[in-house]
Parts: structure tokens; sequence; C-alpha cells
């Protein structure tokens, strides 16, 4: 609940710039961003002023009475002509069931410090008080209309706090409360000199493009408007526009995590206010979005790639229901006081098809919080995508299958993955000393050599990280000599890139990579001790390389397989590929004592992108003839699905070639998850069972095709 808001996975298009290159050097702006703030008065030292007089200590405190189960308690703003004067409400309960409708607001805004509260007056008239947060007290002058009264409902005031069974009852129906609200009402603060400016600046970026949210893509409104127009160029923006809005995104709103469900559950008439101005949403969503697609001046560069990362997925993902694991990754940078929120705070986010069954339990040690929510994950998902959450961390005392949100996980998920097809888990847990997981899937190879990468993902020096891949390839052994350079660019291609390639998605992706002209450049790069400043593709290739191997590690295998993993791995680990399981995981064998485990048991280090078993080989063998995997966007889904092209004839196929026909009773079907997004899915026609996943790729349909599988025991 919003009384514990205390406050780089990349973006929909393969990094949080969405297409951007990054630019070769880039001054950090995060210092000249502090010292613009303070030495211009972005914060709000001003605002004391505007905090209404606090009410007298010996005036009475307002009692609460009971809400019923199926009830919710409206806030009445009162009319007053002027900011300095007394706050009043009145507080009533109200049925709130499904059936019903109801004229409200509801505020999303950051409590704030609980240091010098302010007390508002409750009723007409009267001296009962409440108190309440400085930030609140500095919105509800703002708020209230003039002359007539306004309806809200706000946590702080609407919930009893005292009661904590009134806030667990309510904080379970926070999801439901801002869904159906009138509209959501977004308090960011107290204007500031800049920020009537930072909402102009939004407002005309809005103008300027059509955004296409299903595939993540924006085209011009005029195309003769050059400035505006062209994607490789910066905006026509002014340096002080660019602060405004750097500063207005800079506030503490946007990296609250109980915010997200309030602005993501928000209805399309929902509006953000600061101080006297206010805008639309939908508004700051789609101009932010249009901003990141675009090139920033390069003393912007750092300043606003670390904020898009935080907050990206905040304006990104309007409409969308996404799943846990989404969420988990999407809201990773994001703040809260209790760490048990980083769960609790996203299941009001989650479709009706995702719910894991979670109920919000504050009794709960948050390790207890964490492996609770990593099984419900895995069983009700049926999917090990969890597991790529975890980067190995000998000091925590949680099972290295259960990942520590308490640390956000630095690196990016990677793309381009679909190691195990639509293949489901299979799995037992063994609870008790040792908390083992016994999951099954294919050993690959054991890792022979690893050299990290040292890369800050915001400033992509392109002086230094040359040298340096030219001496991690070396090391590798991968420039021995010109046949094995040239049998390596396309495995390093590929894994630096993680497959994010053009040629990868129907209809081609303009903002991504090209393969062959990045084979080229990495090819020159390699082969050439020349300055490469002038090899076309290459500001984009070490753009999109930094993204996915900061905070990793470059290995091979002792068979030659290069790949990416965390910079944890070390010699001996283990390549594998574990049903339920889209990437490649690394697992440690750990020493045991043979008077007690006869079996060899396992860590988890983290996921990994290894070139030649991302699409299924390890389980299914190569693809046939010239069978490749791309992505083709679904208008049924909203989203890319992987799909089989023949390269020589150019046909499509859903099935994957290596399996063969569904066997009877089963067809192919589609199942709804969030707002009339269609997923594929499978369908038993006798038994009515419908699941996500390939029912040829089960355990026992797998062991029936003559494939080796394993079990690995986790621990």
């Amino acid at each position: 609940m919003s009384d514990t808001r205390d406050g780089r996975d990349p973006g929909a298009s393969g990094g949080w710039n969405l297409g951007q290159k990054a630019p070769q050097s880039s001054q950090s702006a995060t210092s000249t961003l502090a010292h613009w703030k303070k030495g211009n008065g972005s914060g709000q030292e001003h605002d004391d002023a505007l905090v209404p007089s606090p009410v007298v200590p010996s005036q009475c405190r307002y009692k609460y009475s009971p809400l019923s189960e199926n009830e919710i308690r409206l806030l009445t703003l009162l009319p007053g002509r002027s900011h300095d004067s007394e706050i009043r409400i009145t507080l009533a309960p109200a049925v709130f069931t499904s059936d019903t409708t109801l004229d409200f607001e509801a505020l999303s805004y950051t409590w704030g410090s609980t240091e010098n509260n302010v007390d508002i007056f409750v009723g007409e008239t009267g001296n009962d008080t409440l108190s309440m947060t400085k930030n609140l007290a500095q919105a509800l002058p703002y708020l209230r209309y003039a002359d007539k009264p306004r309806v809200l409902w706000i946590d702080a005031i609407s919930v009893n706090q005292e009661d904590l069974d009134e806030r667990s009852s309510q904080v379970r129906r926070m999801p439901e409360i801002y869904s159906k609200a009138t509209r959501v009402v977004i308090w960011l603060g107290l204007e500031s000199f800049d920020s009537r400016m930072a909402f102009e600046c939004l407002r005309l970026i809005a103008s300027k493009y059509h955004v296409h949210w299903g595939t993540y893509t924006v085209d011009p409104v005029m195309k003769n408007e050059s400035s505006w127009a062209m994607p490789h160029e910066t905006m026509p923006l002014s340096e002080e526009q660019y602060w405004s809005i750097l500063n207005l995104i800079d506030r503490d709103w946007f990296e609250r995590l109980w915010v997200w469900q309030e602005a993501r559950l928000a209805n399309e008439t929902s509006v953000v206010v600061c101080g006297n101005d206010a805008i639309p949403w939908t508004i700051v969503c789609k101009a932010l979005f249009c901003l990141m697609r675009r090139h920033f001046p390069l003393y912007f560069f750092s300043a606003f790639a670390q904020r898009f990362d935080a907050i990206q997925y905040l304006f990104i993902s309007i409409g969308r229901f996404d799943g846990f694991s989404q969420l988990l990754k999407q809201t990773k940078f994001c703040k809260c006081a209790d760490p048990r929120d980083k769960v609790y705070a996203l299941l009001g986010m989650l479709g009706e098809k995702d719910q894991l069954g979670i109920e919000p339990d504050y009794t709960k040690s948050v390790d207890e919080v964490y492996k609770d929510t990593t099984l419900r994950f895995i069983y009700n998902t049926g999917s090990l995508d969890v597991l790529r959450h975890i980067e190995l961390n000998d000091s925590n005392k949680l099972p290295s299958w259960v990942p520590d949100w308490t640390t956000p996980r630095g690196v990016a998920s990677f793309g381009g993955c679909d190691a195990s097809g639509a293949s489901a888990v299979n799995l037992e847990h063994i609870a008790g000393p040792g908390d083992l997981l016994k999951v099954t899937g294919r050993f690959v190879s054991r890792i022979a050599q690893v050299e990290p990468f040292y890369i800050d993902i915001y400033r992509v020096n392109m002086s230094y990280l040359i040298p340096q891949l030219r001496l991690i390839a070396s090391k590798l052994g991968l420039l021995d000599n010109c046949s094995k350079s040239r049998k390596y660019i396309l495995p390093l291609c590929d894994t630096l890139c993680s497959n994010q390639f053009r040629d990868r998605f129907i209809p081609l992706r303009a903002d991504k990579l090209d393969l062959l002209e990045t084979k080229q450049a990495l090819r020159k790069i390699l082969e050439s001790q020349d300055e490469a400043d002038g090899i076309d593709g290459i500001k984009k290739l070490f753009s999109l390389m930094s993204v996915y191997c900061y905070g990793r590690s470059l290995f091979l295998t002792e068979d030659g397989h290069l790949g990416l993993a965390p910079q944890a791995v070390q010699a001996g680990d283990l390549v594998t590929v574990l049903l339920g399981c889209v990437s490649g995981m690394i697992l440690r064998p750990v020493t045991s004592d043979p008077m007690f485990h006869s079996k060899q048991r396992y860590k988890v280090v983290g996921e990994a992108y290894c070139h030649g078993i991302m699409q299924g080989e390890a389980i299914l063998g190569p693809l046939p003839g010239l069978f490749d995997t791309v992505k083709q966007f679904n208008d049924s889904s909203g989203w890319y699905e992987w799909v089989y092209i023949d390269r020589k004839t150019g046909r499509i196929e859903i099935d994957d070639p290596r399996l063969g026909e569904l066997p009877k009773p089963w067809t192919r079907t589609r199942i709804e998850r969030g707002k009339e997004r269609m997923y594929p899915a499978f369908a038993n026609e006798e038994t009515g069972e419908v699941t996500e996943y390939d029912p040829r790729l089960k355990a026992d349909a797998l062991r029936a095709r003559g494939v080796e599988l394993e079990v690995f025991d986790l621990i």
C-alpha cells in the first residue's frame, strides 16, 4: 500500500533508447543535473508557504467508523478560494462492488517524509482533525475547486492507517479502485521554475508523431518537417527545454513502485498535475516514448539514458497486461520501503489469467515471501522464466534458485531466445534442509575459458571498447589464425547482440541492426588494428553490445560454443537448457558430502546466451535445410511470435519442422490474456485441457523421441 511507498532490461525495441545509437562518448549529465537543479531552484524549496497552516495540537482527532467488506471510504474536498485558507474535508463510506458505479477521482502521489506532518479539518464545521504528510498537504489546496466540492479517493485519508485489518483489506482493493475511478489524478508536486516549460514541450512532441503501441513504432505527422521527421537526428529543442523535461521526470513520483499500478490502471482521461498546470497522462506517455526513440544532444545522453532505464515501462506499457516475470524486470529499479513490496506491489497489475494466488502477508519474512513467490510462479505458469532474474550471490541466505529482488539486477535480459521452445517445466520441490528444486533439461557443455567485459552502459566509448573486444577475443583464442577468426565472426556477432537483427523480424524492424553490415563491421574491427571510426554500422553495434555485455563475461566451452553469462561465471560451470526456460542457464556443480548425497547438486549462476543452442538445437537438433527462426508480428496477441521460415522458398510455418504434426487429439488454439489479447495455445479436444505449452515438448514425449534428458538438483 502507499504507506510503504518510498520508493535495464532493454525496452520493447532492444534497449532503453529503442533504436537510438549511443554516442561515441558522452560526459555524464548526472552531476550537471544536480548543479542545474540546485542553482536554478528546480527543487521545491519555496513550498513551506503553500502548506495549509497547521491546526493547533489541542484540536480533536477524527475517529474513523469501520468499513464493511464491500465498502470504500470517499473523501469530499470542500471548496476554497485561496491556497492558504484552511482545508476541510468530509468522509463517507460508499458501497463499491463490481455492480456499482461511483463518480470519484483517485489520487496517485508520493507520501514523502512522515516528519512535520500537517493537520486538516474533517467536517463542514467543527474541530475534528486528521494528520497527513507535508507532500499530500501541499497537493490539497491545488486539487480543490473554488466553487464546488470534489470527490476523491486518497489512500492516506480514505484508509484508516491505524487499523491493520482495514489496511490489508483495502490494499487488495486498490487495483479495482484505480481501474474504476472516473479518472486518476497524478500529483507530481508543486510547480517549479521550468515545469510549465516541460509540459509545453511534451505537448509539442506528442503533436508531431503518431505512435503505434502494438509494434512500438513512431511515424511523423508531417513527413516534410525534416527537423522532426528525421529519426537519426535530435529533436529541435533548446537546451533549456531538454533540461525542463529531465527535471520533470526526475521527480520522485516516477520511481516509486506503488504508483505503477495506479498509473498503468488509469483510464485515458487521467491527468498529470504539477502545481496549477495539468496535462493528460496519455500525452505524457506518448511524448516520452517519442523522445526515447530519438537521439539526444551529446551532453544529455547519459542523464536521459539512466532515467529512461528506470522509468521507461511506466509509460510504454499503456493498455497492456504483462506477466509477473515481465513486471519484475520492468520495475527492478523502482523504490519501496519494504522489500516484500517488490512482489506485493505488482499483484494488482496482473491480468486475471496471470494471477499467482499470492495474498500480501507482512508477517512473513522477506526470504519466505521470495521463495514462496518463486515456487508459485513456477507451478502456476509452468515456466522457469523466474530463474532468469538470478545472479549468483553467495552472500545471501536464499537458495540459489530463488532471486534476490532486494538488489536490482543490473544486466539486461537476453532477447532472441527460444532455447527450449514452448516446453513446460518438469520439476519437483523437496522442502526442508537444503530446499532442493529438481529440474529437467539437457547438459550442453562445460565452460573452459571466461573473459569479463568492463563497460559503462551509459558512456559508450569506442576508443576503449574496441581494444577491449580485441583483447578478449584474442585471450579466448578466436584470433589465432584467419580461418578461426572468420569461423567465429557470426557466433560472436550473434552473441554480442543477442540475435537482435533486422531480418529476425517480420515485418522487418528498421530500428534493428542489419546482420550483414554488423558482421562486416565486426570483421574489420577484429582483423585490423586501424582506427574504426569510418566503419559502417560500428556505432550501432557497440551501442547494442554495451546493453547485453554490461555486467557479463564472454565464455568459450570445451566443445567450442561461444556465449555470454553473468560475471560470476567461471571455468567448470555447466551450460544447460532447462525445460520451461527460454534462455540457456549456467549451473555450478557443488561439492557434496558423499555420506549424505549420492547425486551431484548445483547452484544457479544465471542466464546465458550461447550461440548454436538458442533455437532449440540442444533438445531437437539443428533445423533442417534452410529453415530459420524469426519473430512475426501477430495482430491477435499484439506482439511478435516465433515462426519458422524457409529461407530458400520464403514459406512460413507456425510449427517447428523438427517436431512433425501435433498428435491427436491436440490442436492449436488461442487463449485470452489481458485486454483483447489472444496468445497461442494448445487444446486437447477430448479432455478440454488448454495449455500454452506444446505437448510434443513434454519430458515424457521427448524421452519417447530418444532425447536424453537429465534431472538437475538445485540448492
